[in-house]
C-alpha cells in the first residue's frame, strides 16, 4: 500500500512544498522500442494546471546518468513548454531516438513553479532486517 511520506522517518519532504524552480529527473522503462518516441504526460490528479517549463529525454547510461550525445529537446505542437490543463494528458511532438524493448531513458521535467501541492506517494521502506530486494 502507498502512503505518504513522513518527514521524521524519511527526512524533509520536498513533495509538500512542491517543485519550484527545480528539475525532477526520472528514468523510465519502455514496453516497446522504435524508430521515434513520444512522451505523454498527465494531469489527471492535479487540482490546477501543470505547467512544464522544459522537457529532455536521454538514453540511460546506469540508472538516471545520460550517455553522451544522445540527448533530445522534448516539444509540444512545436513548443518547448507546455501548461497541461486539469484532468487532462498531453503527447510530446515525436523525437528521432531509435529505442529497443525495454530500454531505459532518463526523463528531465523543468518547473518554474510549484504543481498543485499534493503529498507524493511512495512505498514503505522494508523494516531493516528485510533482505533487500532485487
Amino acid at each position: 500500500m502507498q502512503q505518504a511520506t513522513d518527514d521524521a522517518q524519511d527526512g524533509p519532504n520536498w513533495s509538500r512544498k512542491g517543485f519550484g524552480d527545480e528539475t525532477l529527473r526520472q528514468v523510465i522503462r519502455l514496453s516497446v522500442g522504435g524508430p521515434t518516441l513520444r512522451l505523454r504526460f498527465s494531469n489527471a490528479y492535479g487540482t490546477r494546471p501543470l505547467h512544464l517549463a522544459g522537457a529532455t529525454v536521454v538514453r540511460s547510461d546506469g540508472d538516471a546518468k545520460a550517455r553522451p550525445g544522445t540527448v533530445r529537446t522534448l516539444t509540444f505542437r512545436g513548443a518547448p513548454a507546455v501548461t497541461v490543463p486539469t484532468g487532462r494528458d498531453t503527447v510530446t511532438d515525436a523525437v528521432d531516438l531509435p529505442t529497443s524493448n525495454l530500454e531505459k531513458l532518463t526523463v528531465s521535467l523543468r518547473f518554474t513553479a510549484p504543481p498543485a501541492r499534493r503529498p507524493c506517494t511512495a512505498s514503505p521502506r522494508p523494516p531493516p532486517t528485510a533482505p533487500p530486494v532485487t
